[in-house]
């Protein structure tokens, strides 16, 4: 084992040395566009951890697990927090995507610094002060943002180095303002050309106005204008031509975030450690925008109760939907699914896909089909077109 090895996180060339050799934790932190940088660094680089695929089917399967109980102790606890008494699936269809996807995240992440650790001897790494706040999401859209941000990745890495009982020196240093960390996702809709903008609110009015007493709800399904107009028509219904909400900023509030989740209820390290971050990186959007999210959906033009909602999109990252969405499965409306990918059946696991199986009332697949699993509808293509045509 080579000795004193200075472990690098991420492409974040603050946090590089030349003093010592370099143990870069994935291929990712060596960009090509800064090969200049490192290709001639002493260093070694970790392999990653599940490119053994057994070993990432163990893992998915524990993950799934470890999910599902911690969904269940979220859903108790937001609904102590908001003082509602909603089952699980409602904090499923508005938290699952997020939380599936940030355990799979850390997990990940979490795998990697301890592999590294055993499998090198590492003397000491650079941490960015980084304030814990700035870098909470907003919504499910912010999340996606932030985690293929460097600096947001760097302070998991740095939480997680923090948390592990081990000798490696942790420097810190000043970060460098990075606009992508605090960058906001804006709606889409007001970056539209003007008469783009003003032809989609005339359009979003004329359907509020006829649709919201409408059976049969469309949105993100994936289809030419023309096609879901084709499908609506042949339910004697108008088309959809909705926009879709965008939840307001929040700022996260330390004092309501103290003890949300009680990290003595984990079993294991990893889910200790969970618990801890999860305090920290719960969107606002479930936490303290919710209930402005709440009266939004109230206030909103969809329709009040439909019998179908459909999409193929909506369900993972419009917030906004899947709180209205969540509403509505209350009062009795059917939710349909139908896959925007066709990764979908074709993985031996798939969180989205799992996930996207429990929600849904009826589920169209592109001929894949699973046991024990009625609500899945196989769709084929020429079944497809007698649909539309």
């Amino acid at each position: 084992m080579i000795n004193n090895f200075f472990l690098v996180t991420t492409p974040i060339q603050q946090t590089w040395t030349k003093n010592s050799p370099i143990l870069f934790l994935s291929e990712g932190c060596k960009r090509y566009s800064s090969k200049e940088k490192w290709e001639n660094l002493d260093y070694q680089t970790v392999k990653y951890h599940w490119d053994d695929r057994e070993k990432f089917y163990s893992d998915s399967c524990f993950l799934e697990e470890l999910y599902e109980i911690t969904l269940i102790r979220l859903a108790n606890n937001l609904n102590d927090f908001h003082q509602t008494n909603y089952k699980t699936n409602y904090w499923r269809i508005i938290i699952g995507p997020w939380l599936s996807q940030f355990i799979e995240i850390l997990f990940d992440r979490w795998q990697m610094i301890n592999k590294a650790i055993f499998e090198f001897n590492i003397s000491e790494t650079t941490i960015l002060k980084i304030d814990d706040y700035a870098m909470v999401p907003n919504n499910m859209r912010d999340f996606t943002n932030k985690c293929n941000n460097d600096i947001w990745n760097h302070y998991i890495y740095s939480e997680i180095l923090k948390h592990i009982d081990s000798s490696i020196i942790l420097n810190n240093a000043l970060a460098i303002p990075h606009e992508d960390s605090v960058k906001i996702i804006k709606d889409p809709n007001i970056i539209l050309p003007k008469i783009k903008q003003i032809i989609r609110l005339i359009l979003f009015w004329i359907t509020s106005k006829l649709k919201k007493r409408s059976k049969y709800f469309f949105i993100s399904v994936f289809l030419s204008a023309i096609q879901q107009s084709k499908i609506e028509f042949s339910l004697k219904t108008f088309p959809s031509w909705f926009m879709e909400r965008y939840e307001a900023i929040e700022i996260p509030c330390v004092e309501k975030r103290k003890n949300f989740i009680n990290s003595e209820e984990a079993s294991g390290e990893f889910e200790v450690f969970l618990y801890k971050i999860i305090q920290k990186q719960l969107p606002t959007a479930y936490l303290e925008g919710y209930k402005q999210l709440e009266v939004q959906v109230q206030n909103c033009r969809w329709p009040s109760l439909p019998k179908i909602i459909m999409t193929s999109g909506a369900h993972v990252s419009d917030d906004f939907f899947k709180v209205w969405a969540a509403t509505k499965l209350n009062l009795g409306s059917k939710l349909v699914i139908a896959p925007h990918s066709s990764l979908y059946g074709s993985c031996r696991w798939l969180s989205y896909e799992n996930h996207e199986l429990k929600i849904a009332d009826r589920y169209f697949s592109w001929g894949w089909s699973k046991d024990n699993i009625n609500k899945l509808k196989l769709l084929s293509k020429s079944e497809f077109e007698n649909t539309i045509n």
